[in-house]
C-alpha cells in the first residue's frame, strides 16, 4: 500500500504557478542587479584611485536601478510589501474587505495595463526613431526602456492573479 507523498521542495515547486516562476525570475534579476552595481561602483572607486573611470558607471548604474524597481516590483506585491492604506480595511470587514481587495486590485490592474500601453508606446518610438544614449556606450534606448514594460507586464500578471483569487489577510499582512 503506498503512503501519500510527503511534501518537500520537489512537490512545492512543482505546484507553483507559471506566474510564481516568472515572480521568482524577476527576484533573482532584481537581485541580481543590485549585486552587479555594488560591483560597478567598486570598480569605479577602484579606477578613481588611479585617476581612472570606467565612463560607463552611472549609466550602467541607472539602467541596472531601473531593473531593481520594475522587475522587483512584482515581488514585492506578491509578498505583502506595498504600501497600503489600512484607513479603509480598518472599517470593513468579511466579503466587504474581499470586495474592497477585488476593486483596489482591479483599479491597479487597469492602472498597470494603461502605463504599459504608453510604456510600449515610448518603446516603439525610440525603436523606430533609433534612439541612443548620448554616453559612451549609445544604448539604443528601446533597450533598457524594455525593462519597465517587462516589469509591468509582470506586475499586471500578478494583480490579475491577486484579483481573481484574493489572499487571506491577517493582522492586515498578506499570506
Amino acid at each position: 500500500m503506498h503512503s501519500p507523498p510527503k511534501p518537500g521542495p520537489e512537490s512545492e515547486a512543482a505546484s507553483r504557478s507559471w506566474i510564481d516562476r516568472i515572480v521568482d525570475g524577476g527576484e533573482i534579476l532584481s537581485s541580481l542587479s543590485v549585486v552587479l552595481i555594488l560591483i560597478l561602483v567598486c570598480a569605479e572607486v577602484i579606477f578613481r584611485l588611479f585617476n581612472r573611470s570606467t565612463m560607463i558607471a552611472d549609466e550602467l548604474g541607472a539602467y541596472l536601478n531601473a531593473a531593481i524597481v520594475f522587475l522587483g516590483m512584482t515581488y514585492t506585491l506578491r509578498e505583502g510589501g506595498f504600501i497600503r492604506i489600512e484607513l479603509i480595511y480598518e472599517r470593513v470587514q468579511g466579503r466587504a474587505r474581499l470586495l474592497v481587495d477585488i476593486a483596489c486590485g482591479l483599479i491597479s490592474l487597469v492602472f498597470t495595463l494603461v502605463l504599459c500601453w504608453f510604456i510600449w508606446q515610448h518603446i516603439l518610438y525610440a525603436y523606430n526613431m533609433n534612439t541612443l544614449s548620448t554616453s559612451i556606450l549609445q544604448t539604443p534606448e528601446y533597450i533598457p526602456q524594455s525593462l519597465m514594460l517587462i516589469g509591468l507586464v509582470m506586475l499586471a500578471l500578478q494583480l490579475l492573479v491577486l484579483t481573481l483569487r484574493p489572499p487571506r489577510r491577517v493582522n492586515n499582512e498578506f499570506l
